[in-house]
């Protein structure tokens, strides 16, 4: 039973949690940063994808997925081993 004094929580993403105006996700994204080149993230609609080597980790419910093995790899690449940054040697595959 709800309380007729306090709002429900909203889902939707442009509604802010806090006073800045922004989405918490957004807040979010400027903690955030690429697990595996520890590079900064960009939102693209539903997605958060590294601006170094490529991979774009899936928003659901306001949640990012930052799991590298669940992440949609860039065109073109096969595998994680094959990611620019695991290539150069900036990240490792444990």
């Amino acid at each position: 039973m709800s309380n007729p004094t306090t709002p429900e929580p909203s889902h939707d993403p442009s509604v802010s949690a806090g006073s800045s105006g922004r989405s918490p996700i957004e807040d979010l994204l400027d903690r955030l940063v690429c697990p595996m080149a520890h590079a900064p993230l960009r939102r693209e609609g539903e997605w958060l994808v590294c601006t170094r080597c490529g991979p774009r980790f899936a928003i659901v419910d306001d949640i990012p997925n930052m799991i590298i093995e669940e992440a949609t790899l860039p065109e073109g690449c096969a595998d994680l081993r094959r990611l620019p940054c695991v290539l150069a040697g900036d990240a490792r595959l444990d």
